[in-house]
């Protein structure tokens, strides 16, 4: 808009100044012409009713006239001359009189600003008058431009009012045009949100043209390349974890089997264990693949059933009752109130409550705190759980709901878990229609808020 505006002036201001040029030449040629003209008349009708009937003219012309004869003195004059003026006329005719060249007999006009006057200069022009004996005298006139620049004042009125006008509609076409090579830009960035986000299944349709196309098409095609992937690692996860589940079992009931078995010695025995022990870790590693994998193709469905939530936690961390105490881990609950009801599946909530108490659990010392805060607002309830852990290094903070994502790299699928939990805890609060935030400082530890509708 201001490259607008500075073109519209850049035009203005020129044609202004030109008009008025235009403007002060005309008048100063008509000034001259008139003279001419009067001289003529008066050289061909040399008489006293010549003089009066060109004094009259310029009496109802409304300039100011003076006649003088060769020696420079006033022969007849118009009406509302005064003495101060006339003398001021006289010195300027004689100046220029004194200016010309012998022989060169011109007329002389200039521009004269006179005190008071509101309007541009009055313009004075004297014109001699000569036949073949020599200068017989001299014509004066004082014109003022007043009305002469009353056209110029209205065509600037016009030229402004235009201005306004071409501004505004320059101003619409621009919105119009920035509304309509943006848009589709806008439209294209929120569907780059949403594949950011994982939504692969958009459909792009913005009514672009040219370059503006060729994005959209690249991006169609990314997020169709991208779908296709994802269908595809989902299905890989799907049915390696289906694949496996059956050996793992062969596997775990077989090696139970033979360490219960007499005749075998200690160290196979030992060996055995090892076995068995690692077959369930593996095995509750291919639960969770099973169970993200459902999860993502959407094959899981809840069953809710409105809650009084305070007391159902309550009931499930007294099952980490001995686990707290050995741990010298001290766990709060704290609500708004007794009777705060949500409805939730309790089977999937279970799972999500227990993933995040269980991560507090790996990664706060002994000695810390771990807290359940629960309270509602509106037509909403949120649970808080905090620790007084390790906390997590804000680079890693938007990683965590990643599958397989670990804050400490040093840590094992043994002693850090699966690297899944977080992952299916997003998914399942994700499937309640809630949502989870996280927060964490490193070295003092986080804090997970889910929050859910009262009423599903």
């Amino acid at each position: 808009m201001s490259v607008l505006l500075v073109t519209i002036i850049a035009m203005a201001v020129p044609f202004y100044y030109i008009s008025e040029s235009f403007y002060k030449n005309h008048v100063i040629q008509e000034v001259e012409n008139r003279l001419s003209a009067h001289s003529n008349v008066f050289l061909d009708h040399p008489s006293e009713t010549t003089v009066y009937h060109i004094v009259e003219m310029e009496n109802q012309e409304k300039v100011n006239f003076i006649l003088y004869d060769e020696q420079l003195e006033p022969v007849a004059q118009t009406d509302n001359i005064t003495p101060q003026l006339r003398e001021e006329y006289s010195r300027w005719v004689t100046e220029h009189v004194l200016e010309m060249e012998a022989g060169t007999f011109e007329g002389r006009t200039g521009l004269v600003e006179m005190e008071g006057q509101a309007h541009i200069a009055h313009i004075w022009s004297m014109y001699p008058v000569t036949d073949d004996e020599g200068v017989l005298g001299y014509m004066f006139i004082d014109q003022d431009t007043g009305e002469f620049n009353e056209p110029r004042v209205n065509l600037l009125i016009i030229l402004l009012v235009m201005c306004f006008f071409v501004f505004i509609l320059g101003f619409l076409a621009f919105l119009f045009l920035s509304k309509r090579l943006t848009q589709p830009l806008v439209e294209m960035g929120e569907m780059t949100h949403q594949i950011a986000s994982g939504k692969y299944n958009v459909i792009l349709d913005t009514k672009g043209e040219g370059e503006v196309k060729d994005l959209e098409n690249d991006i169609q095609s990314m997020a169709d390349q991208l779908q296709r992937y994802s269908k595809s690692r989902r299905e890989f996860l799907s049915h390696i974890s289906h694949d496996l589940r059956t050996p793992i079992t062969y596997i775990k009931a077989y090696s139970s089997i033979m360490k219960d078995e007499t005749g075998i010695s200690e160290e196979w025995r030992e060996y055995l264990e090892v076995i068995s022990q690692q077959s369930n870790r593996l095995e509750g590693l291919v639960q969770d693949l099973f169970q993200l994998s459902r999860l993502e193709e959407g094959k899981v469905e809840i069953e809710k059933e409105m809650t009084e939530i305070k007391p159902w936690l309550s009931e499930l961390l007294i099952q980490y009752k001995r686990t707290f105490s050995e741990k010298d881990i001290t766990c709060s609950l704290k609500a708004d109130h007794q009777n705060i009801k949500v409805s939730l599946d309790p089977k999937k909530f279970h799972q999500i409550v227990v993933n995040l108490l269980e991560n507090s659990l790996r990664y706060t010392e002994a000695g810390g705190k771990i807290s359940f805060l629960l309270y509602e607002k509106d037509k909403e309830v949120s649970l808080v759980i905090s620790d007084t852990g390790k906390g997590i290094p804000e680079e890693d903070l938007p990683y965590v709901w990643d599958r397989f994502y670990r804050v400490d790299k040093s840590r094992s699928s043994e002693n850090g878990g699966s690297g899944l939990g977080l992952a299916i805890v997003k998914k399942l609060v994700d499937l309640h229609g809630g949502e989870i935030l996280l927060s964490s400082t490193k070295g003092k530890g986080t804090t997970f808020t889910i929050t859910l509708p009262k009423k599903g």
